[in-house]
């Protein structure tokens, strides 16, 4: 009895660590229209936050998780919507397993933490696509979403 304790234990441990939701609900997934070998893709877009969000624009969010063995510089790479606004990444290293956060606002820049630094949301609530290009300008991912929602996984 209480090894089955104990294994339900660690399985639910395992499963509430190994995902990090960083604020997003669970919504469908969404087909990942092109990933390149880079190990560099989209993992979320949240283009729809609640109109009380917490952290009102900045709610607006799109995470891009490395899943490669290696560090990757994204340096000069963009995030860009369906209508060509385009984010360009400043002096940024993302290492294996790890992720950044682009919110659509404003505030202070971080590894993991980067601004847009807009002043209205970016991403069409019921449909858009986010696009991901290295310095090159070739895709990298890209991730579409319609019908309506708040976020989606990629």
């Amino acid at each position: 009895m209480i090894r089955r304790i104990v294994i339900a234990g660690v399985i639910g441990f395992i499963a509430s660590t190994a995902a990090p939701t960083f604020g997003f609900s669970d919504a469908p997934r969404h087909r990942i229209e092109c990933r390149d070998k880079s190990g560099v893709s989209l993992s979320r877009v949240r283009y729809n936050p609640p109109a009380n969000a917490r952290h009102g624009i900045n709610s607006e969010r799109v995470i891009i998780t490395n899943q490669g063995r290696h560090a990757r510089n994204l340096n000069g790479w963009s995030l860009r919507d369906g209508a060509g606004h385009a984010y360009r990444f400043p002096r940024t290293s993302l290492q294996p397993g790890r992720s950044v956060i682009v919110h659509t606002g404003h505030g202070k820049q971080h590894p993991h933490n980067r601004y847009w630094g807009r002043n209205h949301p970016v991403w069409n609530d019921t449909h858009d696509q986010a696009k991901l290009r290295n310095r090159a300008g070739s895709p990298v991912d890209s991730c579409k979403w319609r019908h309506g929602g708040r976020s989606t996984r990629c």
